[in-house]
């Protein structure tokens, strides 16, 4: 409403200007014999008017730029919030499976807690945390004793070591090589 009220203050501002002109022009026509010259005048606040508007034009560029900066900011924190949530999930859902392939000896739930854990380094090295992926890399090396006795299938073997290539390029991620390694090692059946 407060912004309402400044824009209808603004307009009625700008139509007495206007008015107060135009009393001006009809009132004192241009003689020479007057002491003063009224079209200068005009053109003085006309000149001062323009000034204000450029001013102001300027301002609120400045303004839109903070706005623009604080949308930013709050999109990267959300960005940042909804990997943390992805990365609980995926943590939750890949130790469901450890806990299951392991009571179970079930193949598809062997593969599904690799694929989560993977996917959980995945989201970490995007959001920079470098400690919570080196975490999770030494957890599935030492939860995994003997990669020989997994089964996968070939999709899911390659699917596996395509994640791991999504983070292997960064050199602050530590065992990344171990954890392909043993990813190749396991068997493959159809």
């Amino acid at each position: 409403m407060n912004k309402y009220r400044n824009i209808v203050i603004l307009i009625l501002s700008g139509i007495s200007v206007l008015v107060s002109i135009i009393a001006l022009c009809r009132t004192y026509p241009h003689t020479s014999d007057l002491g003063m010259d009224y079209q200068g005048i005009i053109v003085g606040i006309l000149s001062l008017l323009v000034t204000v508007l450029i001013g102001w034009q300027i301002f609120s560029a400045i303004d839109i730029r903070r706005i623009k900066d604080d949308v930013l900011n709050m999109n990267m924190e959300n960005y940042i919030r909804s990997e943390k949530n992805i990365i609980e999930i995926q943590m939750s859902l890949s130790q469901y499976y450890l806990e299951r392939g392991l009571e179970t000896n079930d193949r598809i739930a062997v593969f599904k807690y690799l694929l989560h854990s993977i996917s959980t380094i995945v989201h970490q090295e995007r959001i920079n945390d470098i400690n919570g992926a080196n975490a999770m890399i030494n957890t599935i090396i030492s939860s995994v004793s003997d990669p020989n006795k997994i089964l996968l299938t070939q999709v899911q073997k390659n699917s596996l070591i395509e994640l791991i290539f999504l983070f292997r390029k960064n050199h602050d991620i530590h065992n990344t090589d171990n954890l392909l390694s043993l990813v190749t090692k396991m068997e493959v059946k159809d």
